[in-house]
């Protein structure tokens, strides 16, 4: 490290036999008036010797507290500039309708009417509308009767598309039923240091235990991020019931549509076309952009997707209650099908049944349809019109082998028609290794299923081997009996 002016001069006068190096500090000027009586005394050449080091110490110290003068007011213009930035940032967020609920954390709230419409339906219209199925798929108790302002419709905006350590919500959304409003509440992250309080407002104010959760995606994404960031601030995430609209809108239009994501499913049946709306990936860029320069005009558009977001839960949400209480009639096959199996997972097996059979006349019905109505069938105990269904999938579909197999176990141990049994064994083996030639990836699974084909027509085969043994016993005991009463 550079030595000051004072530890020089004290150096060099000990040098040249002054006082010692490490005497008591003096001020420069003591100092320097001290080695100026003192170089009196001293022979002419160290005299100028001195004099050269006095002088080029005293320039050096001159420019290290110019340099020091320079760095500390480009300091304060820094900090001044940081302020400027930060008073900017605020002024902007007001004007958005934000405000500070604390530090680094801005609120605001964007109020609807509750019968403003959002494609083809109104906020109104899940007052209106039956929540029963819903309440199921929440898997609310059935005791307590779910309200519209019980639901917490909610969504986030990320750092990033993962769930990795360094993704964080920055914006975190709530819409909830406010008397005659529908209410989207947005907490915005300005300062990454304030995510503490904003997580404790969630809590205190939305996420309860026990409350109801609708998301699109949120049970893979926003809910376990969210959970994660609470346990890193050692609180407890909340026990809640969370339905995530993506999964019941797979099972019911994966079919129909070329992607279940939310802008596809709010141009197919909610009647929304956004215009000019933000890519959802486009958002950490822009929350990265405006933490390193400022200026809040590129997380404008942010803001607003992730309003419009939030809306279109409550307008999916009302679709799907009309289809699960059948005020919303489904077309496709599909639909149907996946209609029936929600309904057979509740145990409401007429209804299912009615779906299925809605599935299997339509005329894009598949394979599936057929297969899973058949197998609806069989376990309700209904074999007559399950084995139909087997026959009529055995005639469509020649290459089919799971029905084929189904009408062998029918045959064999419920009708107990061997020779029918073995015949349908045989063409299930016979469309199996059919099948298997020139087959690639599926073949290890194919030679399982010839093997247990195998066993099964070893069996059939032993069970009419031994029938007819039984059957010509009875008949010679006939043949006895019949000549000893004559």
């Amino acid at each position: 490290m550079a030595r000051s002016l004072t530890e020089r001069l004290r150096a060099l006068h000990a040098s040249v036999g002054g006082v010692d190096a490490h005497a008591e500090t003096k001020s420069t000027v003591e100092t320097t008036a001290e080695f100026a009586l003192h170089a009196a005394t001293m022979k002419p050449p160290l005299v100028e010797a001195a004099v050269l080091q006095t002088t080029e110490a005293a320039q050096e110290a001159t420019q290290e507290s110019a340099a020091q003068v320079a760095a500390e007011e480009a300091a304060q213009g820094a900090a001044q500039a940081e302020v400027v930035k930060a008073q900017a940032c605020e002024d902007e967020l007001k004007s958005e309708g934000f405000s500070q609920i604390a530090p680094g954390v801005w609120e605001r709230s964007i109020r609807y009417d509750v019968l403003m419409r959002h494609g083809e339906l109104r906020f109104a219209d899940l007052m209106d509308a039956d929540l029963t199925r819903l309440q199921k798929l929440l898997k609310v108790p059935s005791a307590e009767s779910i309200k519209p302002s019980d639901i917490r419709f909610y969504d986030t905006e990320t750092t990033g598309l993962g769930t990795g350590a360094g993704t964080f919500p920055f914006l975190h959304a709530v819409g909830r039923f406010e008397e005659d409003e529908f209410v989207v509440h947005q907490y915005f992250l300005a300062d990454y240091s304030g995510e503490s309080n904003l997580l404790s407002t969630l809590l205190e104010q939305h996420f309860g235990d026990g409350t109801s959760v609708v998301s699109f995606n949120g049970k893979s994404f926003d809910w376990p991020l969210l959970s994660a960031r609470l346990t890193l601030y050692r609180m407890r995430a909340p026990l809640v019931h969370h339905l995530d609209l993506l999964y019941p809108s797979r099972r019911l239009w994966k079919k129909t549509m070329p992607r279940v994501s939310l802008g596809t499913v709010e141009s197919t049946l909610l009647g929304l076309e956004r215009t000019d709306d933000l890519p959802g990936k486009e958002a950490p860029m822009r929350y990265f952009e405006y933490v390193d320069k400022g200026g809040l005009k590129r997380l404008v558009p942010v803001f607003e997707h992730n309003a419009a977001d939030v809306c279109s839960l409550v307008t999916l949400a009302i679709r799907l209650a009309e289809v699960l209480t059948g005020h919303r009639e489904v077309v496709a096959a599909s639909e149907w099908s996946a209609l029936g199996r929600i309904y057979d997972e509740w145990n409401e097996s007429d209804v299912a049944a009615h779906c299925f059979h809605e599935s299997v006349i339509r005329p894009d019905a598949s394979w599936r349809e057929h297969w899973l109505h058949s197998l609806h069938c069989k376990r309700q105990g209904r074999l007559d019109t399950a084995m139909e269904s087997w026959h009529l999938m055995v005639e469509k579909y020649p290459w089919s082998v799971p029905p084929c197999v189904e009408l062998a176990k029918a045959y064999e141990h419920r009708l107990i028609d061997l020779a029918r049994a073995l015949a349908w064994a045989r063409e299930a083996k016979l469309r199996t290794v059919r099948n298997l030639r020139g087959s690639g990836p599926g073949q290890a699974t194919g030679d399982q299923l010839v093997r247990a084909l195998n066993h099964r027509l070893a069996r059939i085969e032993r069970k009419l081997s031994a029938t007819v043994v039984q059957d010509g016993a009875h008949e010679c005991e006939a043949t006895r009996t019949s000549q000893a009463q004559s």
